[in-house]
């Protein structure tokens, strides 16, 4: 007998019921004062410094110091490779001993076999090499795809996966 697959996703009707009940609101972003971000470590303390969903827009980004930046994912806004090299400079710009990085589901070009069916759904005007882009991050911090990494002896596991939203 085969087994019922599992629907993870609204049927219409449900939707219906629900969708005029919803309510969007902007997020509200988390915001250091200057006070804060100037405020010096305690010794013998690693200081993380954690960032996501910057979706293109690090280029007035004022990121506190600390030993580690951590970008957990959605650097991009659909992972063109304009998006990316821009990223790859503000790594570069950054003053952090150590730099880890991991893919959001915004960074489609890194998702080799998604990408390859999608780009043009995206409006990219060329196919961006998924291996390059990797590359191009990997060469300028620690890039995190189903691994752990070791940093000032925290061990650090990163993986862009995430459960089917709709296409994506």
């Amino acid at each position: 007998m085969a087994q019922k697959q599992v629907e993870y996703c609204l049927a219409d009707e449900e939707w219906n019921a629900i969708k005029d009940k919803q309510q969007f609101v902007q997020p509200v972003p988390f915001v250091l004062t200057k006070e804060q971000i100037k405020q010096p470590k305690p010794a013998d303390h690693t200081r993380f410094v954690c960032l996501s969903d910057t979706h293109t827009l690090t280029g007035n980004l004022v990121v506190p110091e600390g030993d580690v930046l951590l970008h957990a994912g959605d650097f991009t806004s659909t992972g063109k490779l304009q998006e990316v090299q821009n990223f790859v400079g503000f790594l570069k710009d950054q003053p952090h001993k150590h730099k880890v990085v991991i893919a959001g589901n915004h960074d489609l070009s890194f998702h080799e076999e998604f990408y390859a069916d999608h780009w043009k759904a995206f409006r990219h005007q060329k196919q961006v090499d998924s291996k390059e882009v990797i590359q191009m991050v990997s060469g300028c911090c620690t890039y995190l795809m189903d691994q752990e990494a070791k940093v000032e002896g925290f061990r650090i596991y990163g993986s862009p996966w995430q459960p089917e939203f709709f296409d994506w």
